[in-house]
């Protein structure tokens, strides 16, 4: 029952091989057992992995640029498509509107509330006066194991 993983292979991939290659491996390990490590060891590479993708993005970046122009940002390389672009995002909090922060409070205890109905409801709109029907919402997702590195 030992597992084989050969990572090197998988580097000369395409992304549809690597999903296919993953497939056969899972089907493998399933047959032949030793699923609890192998998730384990899945872990253990996927932590290793991001920590070596984020460690080497800034540099990343430069290295890239190297190989576009101001026009393009956007090149193929080594079976893969790769551009240059921001990755930021909005942080909200530091802008001290009164009435964001009111509708994103006002929006946290609506879910709140939503996530407790269990069944439909009737009630009253407070600002049209009709009565509306509210259903509980869908709860999606799946079990899993939540691995915890040591």
């Amino acid at each position: 029952m030992k597992q084989n993983y050969n990572l090197t292979k998988v580097a000369d991939l395409s992304k549809i091989q690597i999903l296919e290659q993953a497939n056969l491996m899972a089907e493998q390990i399933i047959d032949e057992g030793g699923i609890l490590k192998a998730i384990i060891d899945v872990k253990r590479l996927t932590e290793y992995l991001t920590a070596l993708k984020d460690k080497l993005s800034d540099v990343a970046v430069e290295e890239a640029l190297k190989h576009t122009d101001n026009k393009n940002l956007e090149f193929l390389f080594n079976n893969a498509l790769l551009r240059v672009t921001s990755h930021g995002r909005y942080d909200y909090s530091s802008c001290e509107d009164k009435i964001y922060n009111r509708l994103s409070k006002e929006l946290k205890e609506r879910q709140e509330f939503l996530k407790a109905i269990k069944e439909e409801i009737s009630v009253n709109d407070t600002t049209t006066g009709e009565v509306i029907t509210i259903l509980p919402p869908i709860k999606s997702g799946k079990e899993g194991v939540n691995i915890k590195l040591l």
